[in-house]
C-alpha cells in the first residue's frame, strides 16, 4: 500500500514492547525502517492482527492501520487505530482479556466493526464515521450503538488520540481518555495523560431524574428537584445519552440552578470518577447545526454573569490545569467586556502553566530573565528547546564552565496571547489591549501573565517604533526651532528652503503611522478616539505651515 508495508514486532533488542515499523516495498533499494510506534512497555503480546481499514476513498492517506493484541499481566486487549499520514494514533481501546483465554480480532469492512470473538462471546467496536446506529438483540430489544468517532470532537488539538477503558470488570461504564502521543529522540513513544472523561451507563432511576428536569416549566422547579437528591453526582456523570455530556452543563443557562449544583458537598465521594472533570467541551444538536460549546458559553449566552462566577470558580480551584484553557480561548475577552473577574484565573495554571520536560535543561549558568515567542502545540514540547532558545541551543549546565555558578531554571508557558488568535491568526491584538487599558480590574495587573505580556510586546514591537517615532518628533521639533531663530530672529533666509523640506520629511512617518491605523481600526472607531484628532491637527497644521513658509517669497521684510 503506497510502495509500503507494515510489520508489527514484540521484541527490540532484548526490549518487550509493541513495535510498528514501516518498510519500503522496494527491497532493491534497502533503507532503515520507520518506527511509527515503539513503545518499550515490558509486556509480552499475543494474538496480534495488523489490518488496513479503508475509510471510503481512493487514496492512501485516508487509509487507517488497525492493530489488535492482547497484554500479559495487565490481561487487556488492545485494538488501536492509526493515521498512515500522519502516522499518529487516532483511538485506541483497552478491554479485559485474560492472557490464557484465546482471541480472535478481524475487520468487518461492510459496517466497519471491529469484531472480537473470544469465550464470553462477540463483541464489535464500531470505527466508522456513522456517529450512532441502532441494533437488535436476538429478543429484539433495540439498542443504540456508538462509534469510537463519536467521541472525536473531546479532543483539545488535532493531534491527541483518544483511549477508551474499562475500569472494572463487568461494568459498562467506560473512560475515555485524551492523550497526546509523544516521540523522543531515539524515536521513543510514550503518551501523556491531558484529562478523562467517565461516560456511565444510565440507570432507570437516573433516566427518570432526568426526564423529569426536562419537564419542569421553570428553573425553581428544577432546583426543587434537584435539592430533593441526596447528592449530585446524577448531575456530574456524563452519559452517552446526553452526547457524553453532564447535567451541569446542559443547565448553565441559570445561575440558581449552578449554585445549588456547585455547593453541594463531594468531599465524601470516593470513586474512580473523581478525577474527572465537571466542565468541558459538549456538543449541541440543534435545527440549525451542530455546535461545540462549553458551560462557559451557554451561561455567557444566557448573560448569567453569576453562574460564570461559579464555574470559573470551580474551574480554577477543581481543574487547574493548561489543558482547560479552551474553555477560555474564544470567550475571554468577552469574559472581560461583560465585567467578569478574571485575577485568579489569571493567576491560574490554565494561563500561566510552570512546565518541566526533557531536552529543557533544569540549571544554567545564564540567569537573565527571558521572554521567548512559541507557536505550536503546547501538547507539543518537548523537543522545542533547541527551537524556542535558539542562543542557548548548543549549551547545558553540564557542559559549562564548572567554576561558574549554577542556577535552577523554571519555564512557564503564558497563554494569554492566544486569546487574540482566530483562524490561526492574531487579529483580536487590539482588542485585547484596548480592554486591558479600560478594565477596572486594576489586579490583573500584578499577574504574572499580564506582566509578561506586557513586557514581551513593549520589548520586541512597541519599544523600537515609538522610541523612533519620539525620536522623529523631537527632530521635528529641533527643526522648528531653528527655522523660527533663523528666518524670523536672524533673517537668515539661506537655508530657509532646506529646513522647510526638513520639516516635511519628518512628518512623513506620523502621517503614514496613522493612515496605517486607520486602515486596521475602520475609520468610525478611529474617529472615536479624542486623542487622534490631535495627531491629525499636528500632521496638516504642520504640513500646511511648510506650505506657506515654502511657497511665500518673504514671511518678513528684511528691512523690518
Amino acid at each position: 500500500m503506497n510502495n509500503k508495508f507494515y510489520i508489527l514486532a514484540n521484541k527490540y533488542k532484548r526490549k518487550l514492547g509493541y513495535f510498528l515499523l514501516e518498510l519500503e516495498s522496494d527491497l532493491e533499494h534497502k533503507s532503515e525502517p520507520r518506527y511509527v510506534i515503539k513503545w518499550e512497555n515490558k509486556l509480552e503480546i499475543d494474538d496480534a492482527a495488523l489490518q488496513i481499514f479503508d475509510k471510503g476513498t481512493e487514496k492512501d492517506k485516508d487509509k487507517w492501520i488497525v492493530v489488535s493484541y492482547k497484554s500479559i499481566h495487565v490481561n487487556t486487549y488492545t485494538v488501536f487505530v492509526v493515521d498512515i499520514e500522519s502516522s499518529r494514533i487516532q483511538f485506541r481501546h483497552d478491554n479485559y482479556q485474560l492472557w490464557e483465554s484465546p482471541v480472535l480480532g478481524f475487520l468487518n469492512n461492510y459496517q466497519n466493526d471491529f469484531i472480537i470473538l473470544n469465550k464470553e462471546g462477540t463483541s464489535f467496536l464500531p470505527l466508522g464515521t456513522v456517529e450512532k446506529r441502532a441494533i437488535y438483540n436476538p429478543d429484539g430489544t433495540e439498542r443504540m450503538v456508538h462509534s469510537l468517532t463519536s467521541c472525536d470532537y473531546l479532543k483539545i488539538s488535532e493531534s491527541n488520540l483518544l483511549t477508551f477503558e474499562r475500569p472494572k470488570q463487568d461494568s459498562n461504564n467506560r473512560k475515555v481518555k485524551i492523550q497526546e502521543q509523544q516521540t523522543d529522540t531515539e524515536a521513543n513513544t510514550y503518551y501523556d495523560d491531558i484529562y478523562q472523561v467517565n461516560i456511565d451507563e444510565m440507570t432507570l432511576r437516573e433516566l427518570m431524574v432526568v426526564y423529569s428536569i426536562f419537564t419542569c416549566d421553570s428553573a425553581i422547579d428544577i432546583v426543587d428537584l434537584i435539592e430533593l437528591q441526596p447528592n449530585p453526582k446524577l448531575f456530574q456523570k456524563s452519559f452517552m445519552e446526553l452526547d457524553q455530556s453532564n447535567m451541569i452543563q446542559i443547565m448553565a443557562f441559570d445561575s440558581r440552578i449552578i449554585k445549588t449544583l456547585l455547593e453541594f458537598d463531594c468531599e465524601e465521594e470516593d470513586d474512580e470518577t473523581a478525577d474527572s472533570p465537571i466542565f468541558y467541551k459538549m456538543r449541541h444538536v440543534l435545527e440549525d447545526g451542530t455546535y461545540y460549546v462549553s458551560a462557559l458559553n451557554v451561561a455567557l449566552e444566557n448573560n448569567q454573569i453569576r453562574a460564570l462566577n461559579l464555574i470559573i470558580n470551580y474551574i480554577v480551584e477543581h481543574q487547574n490545569n493548561y489543558a482547560f484553557f479552551f474553555l477560555f480561548d474564544d470567550i475571554f475577552l468577552e469574559l472581560m467586556k461583560q465585567g467578569i473577574s478574571v485575577t485568579r484565573l489569571l493567576e491560574s495554571d490554565i494561563l500561566t502553566h510552570e512546565f518541566d520536560v526533557e531536552e529543557y535543561p533544569a540549571i544554567h549558568q545564564d540567569n537573565s530573565y527571558l521572554i521567548k515567542p512559541y507557536n505550536g502545540s503546547i501538547f507539543q514540547l518537548k523537543g522545542t528547546y533547541s527551537q524556542v532558545f535558539t542562543n542557548f541551543a548548543n549549551s547545558g549546565g553540564e557542559d559549562e564552565d564548572k567554576e561558574k555558578k549554577f542556577y535552577k531554571i523554571k519555564y512557564t508557558l503564558n497563554l494569554l496571547p492566544s486569546v487574540t488568535y482566530q483562524n490561526g491568526e492574531s487579529i483580536l491584538m487590539n482588542e485585547l489591549m484596548d480592554i486591558l487599558g479600560n478594565t477596572e480590574e486594576l489586579e490583573i495587573f500584578r499577574t504574572k501573565a499580564v506582566e509578561d505580556f506586557f513586557t514581551y510586546q513593549w520589548e520586541n514591537y512597541a519599544k523600537h517604533l515609538h522610541y523612533f517615532g519620539g525620536f522623529v518628533h523631537f527632530v521635528y521639533v529641533i527643526l522648528f526651532f531653528i527655522y523660527c531663530d533663523q528666518v524670523f530672529n536672524e533673517r537668515n533666509y539661506d537655508n530657509r528652503v532646506i529646513l522647510c523640506w526638513l520639516m516635511l520629511v519628518c512628518l512623513i512617518y506620523p502621517m503614514v503611522y496613522d493612515f496605517l491605523q486607520l486602515k486596521k481600526t475602520g475609520l468610525g472607531e478611529y474617529l472615536a478616539d479624542p486623542w487622534n484628532y490631535l495627531d491629525q491637527g499636528h500632521i496638516w497644521f504642520g504640513i500646511a505651515n511648510v506650505f506657506i513658509q515654502r511657497t511665500s517669497s518673504n514671511i518678513l521684510s528684511k528691512e523690518s
